[in-house]
């Protein structure tokens, strides 16, 4: 969290509102077997996956919430502001 905070909101020079942390659901250690890595895969994958990316979303992942209640961070959430 300090080096998101350091290489983020410090070099913009914005104000840190809030931050928090969307965490995938279900995951697989092998980084081959999660589902962005489908998403990201061939034109075909991409178009098949990208059609229901919102769905996939709701199932396989959190809502923003903070870091402590994440078991598997994925995304960060900040909110800035100029100061």
């Amino acid at each position: 969290m300090n080096l998101l905070k350091r290489n983020l909101v410090a070099a913009s020079g914005l104000r840190l509102v809030s931050i928090d942390f969307i965490e995938e659901r279900f995951f697989s250690r092998d980084p081959h077997t999660r589902l962005a890595s489908y998403i990201v895969g061939t034109r075909r994958q991409r178009l098949v996956f990208g059609l229901i990316y919102l769905l996939l979303a709701r199932v396989f992942l959190s809502k923003p919430k903070e870091l402590e209640k994440c078991k598997k961070p994925y995304i960060a959430c900040l909110v800035l502001r100029k100061p």
